[in-house]
């Protein structure tokens, strides 16, 4: 289990590996907890929450984000205001 705690969302991850998130609602009183899994099937292991956005490190080693991503946050090349788990693979991360 793992659990990260950003501005304005919070994450865990359960002993299965799936990602529960929470993000804090314009009430106040927030939204969730939503269920986020992998396209790819593989278990979370990692996860880091920012301000409405979150990622996570899969045991296949991807990096998966989802989340707000108006300001290009999320690694995937446009600015969205919101997106399910998408898979993301970070090229720096690797070694050639």
């Amino acid at each position: 289990m793992a659990a990260a705690c950003g501005n304005g969302s919070t994450a865990l991850i359960s002993e299965l590996g799936t990602a529960l998130t929470w993000r804090a609602g314009k009430d106040k009183g927030g939204r969730g907890p939503t269920r986020v899994e992998t396209h790819t099937g593989p278990r979370f292991l990692l996860i880091a929450s920012g301000h409405r956005h979150f990622a996570a490190v899969c045991e296949d080693g991807l990096l998966h984000t989802w989340g707000e991503g108006e300001y290009a946050q999320l690694g995937h090349g446009a600015c969205v205001l919101w997106c399910v788990c998408v898979t993301c693979i970070v090229r720096s991360l690797f070694h050639r």
